[in-house]
């Protein structure tokens, strides 16, 4: 059973809720089951309409909250407390990289998939005329990637071998295997006679006048069974300067070296333009053809 309060009280009510505009439709007379639901949680309100006895609408039920006026029927009623505010949108993530998740987490670039695409990636960032560091750290994941997809064989692919090659890259920190734009280090290799040179001289006009020369003899080294072949044992023999070219002999002063360990060089890529080797001490070369220069003129 409802117990409702006394006219007088009820009509006080009304007459301050009539002066506001967001509650001015419907009005009900909380009951004692509200003062229990006020306390203990929400719930559902009951109550009957002012004026035209007709029950309260769900929209009003959701916006006046339970108070609790005084039985006296002169004392002032508070009014009703806001409708609470919405939830806060939740932000999303900020992402830190150009390519990455929304968590924030730089994601590198993916390595191409297929080895036309690799090989490609790898003489764009060698066609430039100094590796930066950012570029370099890009270069050796291909370089492996490479090694893996078109291993060389030196039984099928020995002809290559054969030409002027320029170093392009390579692991090693020593001052006589940096890559520079005004420095050229070449390797000419004669694989059907046996003979190699390594040259170091100027890049531009004064090429030609001097280089410091490190004349070998190569031999293939045979393969394991089933193995391919890759490995090119190394003898040095001379060493010093060559000179330009008079008439048909070139000026040169030479001396002949002491090898007191065996050396290689493990041809791990090679096509007619690329070639990728590792040394006995682990160090990564890169090479690239150079076909603007020709072989008897240092080998004749």
């Amino acid at each position: 059973m409802t117990l409702f309060y006394a006219e007088p009280a009820r009509e006080s009510c009304r007459r301050i809720l009539r002066m506001t505009s967001a509650w001015s439709r419907l009005v009900s007379v909380p009951s004692q089951k509200s003062y229990a639901q006020q306390a203990h949680g929400p719930g559902p309100v009951r109550g009957r309409s002012g004026g035209g006895g007709t029950g309260e609408s769900p929209a009003a039920a959701a916006t006046i909250q339970p108070f609790r006026p005084s039985r006296s029927a002169g004392s002032a009623v508070a009014p009703p407390a806001p409708p609470p505010c919405a939830a806060p949108t939740p932000r999303r993530p900020r992402a830190t990289a150009s390519m990455g998740s929304a968590t924030g987490i730089a994601v590198a670039d993916p390595l191409p998939s297929s080895r036309s695409e690799t090989r490609a990636a790898l003489l764009s960032l060698l066609a430039a005329p100094r590796l930066q560091a950012s570029a370099a750290a890009e270069l050796q994941p291909l370089l492996e990637r490479l090694e893996i997809s078109q291993p060389a064989d030196l039984q099928r692919d020995r002809s290559l071998l054969a030409g002027v090659w320029q170093l392009r890259w390579s692991s090693s920190s020593l001052p006589y295997l940096a890559v520079a734009p005004w420095l050229e280090n070449l390797q000419l290799l004669d694989p059907e006679r046996g003979r190699g040179l390594n040259l170091l001289r100027l890049a531009g006009a004064l090429a030609p006048l001097a280089a410091i020369a490190v004349q070998a003899d190569l031999t293939l080294v045979p393969a394991a069974s089933g193995a391919p072949a890759q490995r090119v044992g190394v003898r040095f023999r001379r060493g010093g300067w060559l000179g330009p070219r008079l008439a048909d002999r070139r000026l040169q002063l030479l001396r002949e070296l002491q090898q007191s360990f065996p050396a290689w060089l493990d041809i791990t890529v090679l096509d007619a333009d690329l070639r990728i080797c590792r040394g006995q001490a682990g160090t990564l070369f890169v090479l690239t053809r150079r076909p603007d220069l020709r072989l008897q003129d240092w080998l004749p």
